[in-house]
């Protein structure tokens, strides 16, 4: 009878030991478990989402106030846009994080980007404190997409003008997101949308678009 019990109980004891050491190992990985992430963890986490292609991820933390005015109520006309416009150019990029800064107002993580045609470019992205959580801008997303897609398109390897690649960017896509429900791009430093038709006589008036296309 002993003889018979003996492999259980050695089988019970080793069991016993692996199952200590798991619930040992689990109490002194919880503080680290448990920790909230840093304003910093998080602008991190929001570039990967970009740079992935997670368009809810992406949505989700998108500038209320400039979804209102752009007449992006909805969680899924948002990602419309960013998967519309944005996706297509930054997830054909590599990117490596560079570095990461925080302050009280927000956080931003720095990163090396390398186009599809080999041209590599060092660029920012970040999110802002709101009372609502920490959230970025659409803006942002559009300004880097479309210049990242001249910089991929340059023949000289020199940079492009940020101005000259907005306003391509604009007359490339506005068609496409005002049918996605875009009412037009919002400025955060005055608060103010200024609508489609606005935009694209502004850039008549100065000019048209420059560069390659």
């Amino acid at each position: 009878m002993l003889k018979q019990l003996r492999p259980w109980v050695s089988d019970h004891a080793r069991w016993t030991v692996v199952f200590v050491a798991l619930v040992a190992a689990t109490v002194a990985l919880l503080p680290w478990i448990l920790k909230k992430p840093s304003l910093a963890d998080q602008a991190e986490a929001y570039a990967a989402a970009v740079f992935r292609g997670d368009g809810r991820a992406v949505a989700g933390h998108l500038l209320d106030v400039e979804s209102e005015k752009m007449g992006l109520r909805t969680l899924e006309s948002r990602e419309s846009v960013y998967r519309e416009v944005v996706q297509p150019i930054l997830t054909q990029c590599k990117w490596i994080v560079t570095g990461r800064h925080q302050t009280k107002e927000g956080a931003y993580v720095k990163f090396r980007l390398t186009t599809p045609s080999g041209r590599v470019h060092e660029e920012m992205l970040g999110l802002q404190v709101t009372d609502l959580g920490p959230k970025g801008t659409l803006h942002k997303l559009l300004t880097l997409a479309w210049f990242v897609q001249a910089v991929d398109r340059t023949e000289d390897g020199r940079l492009p003008n940020v101005v000259d690649s907005y306003r391509r960017g604009v007359v490339q896509d506005w068609e496409k997101m005002e049918r996605l429900g875009a009412l037009g791009l919002y400025d955060e430093s005055n608060g103010k949308l200024t609508p489609w038709k606005e935009l694209m006589e502004r850039i008549e008036a100065t000019g048209g678009v420059k560069g390659p296309g």
